[in-house]
């Protein structure tokens, strides 16, 4: 048993590089990101880390844009791919295309920002902060269409900008 593993350990780039050429001759093209990866670990020029293949997803994102420009819809990207755009641009983009993508990323940063002057309590500031610092992850990993801390965000803004709308009709009908 240990000379096995001995054997798979020394031939272990030469058995990646095999796997790598059957997958590619047998057109093993539903999950390229795969093959990347698999590209990638016996890349000697390649920094080893958590950002390794994120210019592989980011440039299927950017391709998926640009051949739907009007989305492809949820959860369609990584079902493709097999892993999610870990942007949120270019999940929202990919997803919903460029006109309505364009449409929610302004909506959101209106929003962001509006609710960011119209909290006047300091532990709403604090909490908005904070849960709004915590989504910024969405810039290198995740979708957020499943991160809990996105939809808590909008939650937040939701109660925030509905607590303004109600304070200016109490000024209004006083």
């Amino acid at each position: 048993m240990l000379i096995i593993l001995l054997i798979l350990a020394l031939n272990f780039v030469g058995l990646l590089n095999g796997l790598i050429k059957i997958l590619e001759n047998i057109s093993f093209t539903a999950n390229s990101y795969f093959i990347n990866s698999l590209k990638s670990v016996l890349s000697v020029d390649k920094i080893s880390g958590v950002f390794d293949n994120r210019d592989f997803i980011y440039e299927y994102g950017i391709h998926t844009i640009e051949e739907n420009v009007f989305g492809i819809g949820i959860g369609k990207f990584q079902s493709t791919y097999g892993v999610f755009p870990h942007n949120i641009f270019l999940d929202i983009f990919s997803t919903y295309g460029i006109l309505l993508g364009g449409l929610i990323v302004v909506f959101l940063v209106y929003e962001i920002a509006t609710c960011f002057m119209v909290v006047k309590n300091k532990k709403q500031l604090i909490i908005f902060i904070v849960v709004l610092s915590n989504s910024f992850k969405l810039l290198v990993s995740k979708t957020f269409i499943y991160d809990p801390v996105f939809w808590l965000l909008i939650c937040i803004m939701v109660v925030i900008k509905g607590k303004k709308d109600s304070l200016s009709n109490n000024k209004l009908s006083n």
